[in-house]
């Protein structure tokens, strides 16, 4: 046969970087450290509280690395016999939309069914409605909301404390100016019943 006629199998299209979910890893510090800076206006608690759960031996760090580089993250902590918490939940803004937060609470889901026990718990904001339809779609029940209240200092009046609050309160519920500020809302999951023969 001549080369002509051998069948010739097309190269396959390059698909770019893959997304995988991981444990974190020393390494991925770096990475971390620098999206945080961006988030909550550079108000984030990550850079605080990033070496304690990197080695942390009772739940997990989990990393979104896309490509070469880590550009999400989120956290399992383990709280007490049947008590986990879900926290940390972060994207690089980079790579927002593109689906990373979603793999991060699969992952992390994933990882409390198989080594947790009890309930896991998280806190979001009351704005994060992403985060709010992972958590519908993942089995978590919504257990609560904190909604805090921001208004101008009431001027002040020389009176007892008393009296001062007495008219305070009336005045607080009507004033204008007190606006809803926006709060966070606790959610709750519990695993699915095992059956046991």
């Amino acid at each position: 046969t001549s080369a002509s006629s051998k069948s010739i199998v097309p190269m396959l299209p390059y698909s770019g970087p893959r997304l995988v979910c991981r444990p974190a890893l020393s390494s991925d510090t770096a990475d971390i450290l620098e999206f945080t800076k961006l988030i909550w206006e550079g108000e984030d608690y990550i850079k605080y509280v990033w070496q304690d759960w990197l080695h942390d031996p009772c739940g997990v760090l989990a990393i979104a690395q896309y490509g070469s580089h880590a550009v999400g993250m989120a956290k399992v902590t383990f709280l007490s016999p049947g008590q986990w918490w879900l926290e940390g939940l972060r994207v690089d803004p980079a790579h927002q939309g593109l689906g990373i937060a979603s793999h991060l609470h699969e992952y992390t889901n994933a990882w409390w069914l198989e080594n947790g026990d009890g309930v896991v718990r998280l806190m979001t904001s009351s704005e994060r409605v992403q985060v709010h339809h992972l958590c519908e779609r993942s089995g978590y029940a919504r257990v609560g909301e904190v909604i805090s209240y921001r208004s101008l200092p009431i001027p002040h009046r020389a009176s007892s404390p008393e009296s001062a609050s007495a008219r305070a309160r009336p005045r607080a519920a009507t004033a204008p100016r007190l606006a809803p500020h926006p709060g966070v809302v606790q959610a709750g999951r519990v695993p699915p019943r095992r059956c046991v023969p």
